[in-house]
């Protein structure tokens, strides 16, 4: 939340009481004040003169520091170099024996991280720690290269970062190495990690107030804070104390300090003969410290000289200054209650300027303004143009309750329900207006899309209205209009065989009892097909059924037809419509009898289980099985893998079973093969669910469900 407008304070009149008191004040305490001053120049003086001793003396001790080091460096890259076998092993490419002076030379030294050795064009030749990925690189290019090949010496050289992973700043000791003519045969590379170098720079610190830095010819400096040695070169409080450095010359300068950039004495010291430069910074909040003491001295010295000399004056500041804390902590609660409330509130006065206004309002209205906004700014569009009149009606009566928007761009834009009142003063007179706006966006849009959804879920009613209306036109044409034709056909069928039995040969009988046997049997598809199709429609009573007894029921009214083994295992119990699901397990018997009836020894097997959330159950049959190419069709309407005259059937009673488990929420899947048998599985969910399930087969869908 953005903080809040700010609140205007009130601005306290000096009574005339409290002006005697300060005027009298003043006149006593001129003369202390010029004491005061005095004593505090003399004071100066002196910690400034100490200062700049005690500082001199600390840079020429960490001067001596350096180059103390930087001579410990020489020593020990001059013992390598000079060793005796070194320049030869070079010579002949003796790694082992470089390789094992290399290490030696690193363990048993705390300066040097990494030693390398390069020929005498800077191409590298040995290193240690090995690091492949810097493996014939050549070094011509570098400060310490080019200053060891100028000088034929020890040459330490600038801050630089390493080429390997990581890139660690560095510096390095180089040293020539010289066979038996004295002719230079490589060189000798001590690389120095920065951190060692800021290790030595903080045991010198005094305090922190104090910072002491080394920087290298070109100016870049190590030793303070987490800035880069390239952030240090050029920096424009050590220019001058580089330049004098340079040229030999040690000093000091009042400057900013280049850490804190606070003002400070700057002491610089050359460290000679290697081009550095110590630098001593010291704030003058720390110098000038001592001066403290005086301060607080002479304040409990003013303090003693007011309780003495004005209790009267006390008392009576002290009374204000009671008041007027009392009244900052009201406007603060006032300001924390303002901010706490997550909706913009704004008051505005009499000529409609902003007052105040809490986090919520800037972040809400001006923000989206993009600057803090007047009364009239905020108002509602006025279809007639007058909001100068709807402005002074607002300001007179503090009425206001209007949908606003403002934009934030050309494609945004929030919505908000603002109200007002009168802002009023402890006497009841008016002073602007109180403006309280709540954001309505998200409702607003959540509205329209409600609003949608709803023209849309009708228009789908009436869709779905017009196709019941058709469907149950379409049942009852199938229920009369089909079967009257069928009843006469099958009717004078009959009533001609019967009267002219005597004057019909045998094929005229036999054609004339085809006919009526396909008329009766396009009847039972009607019948099928509507017993079909009200499924759909028929309401489902569900209640806890228990599966063993209705298969058993079921398998009663089949039993007569079946000449084979079943075994039935044990089923759990699962919730749903009983009369349906009757249905179901008599279509799955019936079907695996008709389909293993072929067979020497038929065989039906009916088990179940519960996991995973599921029911399962399924039937097996020995029998005729099919072909799993043609799965896809098995659990459509009129479906059917086998001719009529094999297996008779209408092709709807694996539909029923399918349409019966997906009003369940539940799923259907078969296996089969061709002259082994078949499977039939479904399941239903242990939590009742109206929704509808898809009918799969090891993971398909399928779009319509047939017959085995």
């Amino acid at each position: 939340m953005a903080s809040a407008y700010p609140i205007p304070r009130p601005f306290w009149l000096f009574v005339s009481p409290l002006r005697l008191f300060l005027v009298a004040g003043v006149i006593i305490a001129l003369p202390f004040i010029v004491f005061t001053w005095l004593a505090e120049q003399q004071t100066r003086e002196t910690v400034w003169a100490e200062a700049k001793a005690r500082n001199e003396t600390m840079a020429n001790l960490a001067q001596k520091v350096v180059r103390n080091a930087f001579r410990g460096m020489a020593e020990y890259v001059t013992l390598l170099s000079t060793h005796d076998g070194i320049a030869r092993a070079i010579q002949s490419g003796d790694r082992e024996f470089v390789q094992s002076h290399l290490k030696t030379f690193v363990e048993h030294s705390a300066q040097f991280h990494r030693v390398i050795i390069t020929s005498p064009d800077g191409s590298l030749l040995f290193d240690y720690p090995v690091d492949p990925s810097v493996k014939g690189l050549n070094y011509a290019y570098r400060d310490w290269y080019r200053g060891v090949r100028r000088s034929g010496q020890f040459y330490v050289s600038q801050i630089y970062r390493r080429a390997e992973a990581g890139q660690p700043y560095v510096v390095a000791a180089t040293m020539p190495i010289r066979d038996e003519q004295g002719a230079i045969v490589a060189y000798l590379v001590g690389q120095l990690e920065l951190g060692t170098l800021t290790d030595w720079i903080n045991q010198l610190n005094p305090n922190r107030h104090t910072h002491l830095l080394l920087a290298d010819s070109s100016g870049q400096a190590a030793g303070v804070g987490n800035k880069t040695p390239e952030d240090w070169r050029g920096h424009a409080q050590l220019k001058h104390a580089l330049e004098s450095s340079k040229a030999g010359r040690s000093g000091m300068v009042e400057t900013n300090d280049p850490v804190s950039g606070k003002p400070a004495l700057v002491t610089y010291a050359p460290v000679p003969p290697y081009g550095w430069t110590v630098v001593i910074s010291q704030e003058k909040s720390e110098i000038l410290a001592p001066l403290q003491i005086l301060h607080q001295t002479l304040l409990w010295l003013a303090i003693a000289m007011l309780l003495v000399l004005a209790p009267l004056g006390y008392l009576c500041l002290s009374a204000v200054l009671r008041q007027q804390r009392a009244a900052e902590a009201s406007q603060n609660l006032l300001a924390c209650i303002l901010d706490s409330c997550h909706d913009p509130v704004v008051a505005f006065d009499m000529q409609t300027r902003l007052l105040a206004a809490n986090g919520a309002w800037m972040d809400a209205i001006a923000s989206a303004e993009g600057h803090t906004p007047r009364l009239g700014e905020v108002l509602p569009s006025d279809p007639g143009g007058d909001t100068d009149e709807l402005r002074a009606r607002i300001l007179a009566t503090g009425v206001m309750d209007e949908l606003v928007e403002f934009h934030e761009g050309p494609l945004k834009s929030r919505s908000f329900e603002v109200k007002s009142s009168r802002l009023l003063d402890g006497r009841g007179k008016q002073k602007g207006v109180v403006v309280c706006a709540h954001e309505v966006s998200d409702w607003l849009a959540a509205q329209r899309k409600i609003t949608l959804l709803n023209l849309q879920t009708q228009e789908h009613n009436e869709a779905l209205k017009a196709a019941n209306k058709e469907l149950e036109s379409f049942s009852y044409s199938v229920s009369h209009d089909l079967r009257a034709p069928l009843r006469a056909i099958d009717g004078f069928s009959g009533m001609l065989a019967r009267r002219s039995a005597d004057r019909l040969d045998e094929e005229d009988k036999r054609m004339l009892g085809i006919v009526r046997d396909n008329s009766k049997m396009m009847g039972r598809l009607i019948d099928n097909l509507l017993e079909f199709s009200r499924l759909g429609r028929q309401q489902m009573s569900r209640g806890m059924v228990d599966m063993q007894l209705l298969v058993e029921e079921a398998w009663h009214s089949l039993r007569d037809d079946f000449h084979g083994e079943l075994c039935l295992g044990k089923l759990p119990s699962a919730p749903a419509d009983r009369a349906l699901l009757k249905q179901v397990w008599i279509n799955l018997l019936s079907n695996a009898i008709k389909y293993s009836g072929g067979v020497a020894s038929p065989r039906i097997e009916v088990d179940g289980w519960q996991g995973n959330g599921e029911y399962c159950y399924r039937v097996r049959d020995n029998g005729a099985g099919f072909d799993m190419r043609y799965v896809g069709k098995l659990f459509g309407v009129f479906q059917r893998l086998h001719a009529s005259d094999e297996f008779p059937g209408s092709g709807v009673g694996l539909a029923i079973i399918a349409r019966i488990i997906t009003r369940h929420g539940g799923k259907v899947s078969a296996e089969g093969e061709v002259g082994v048998g078949a499977s039939f599985q479904f399941s239903l969910p242990m939590q009742a669910d109206a929704s509808a399930a898809t009918v799969s087969n090891h993971g398909e869908q399928y779009g319509n469900v047939a017959s085995h």
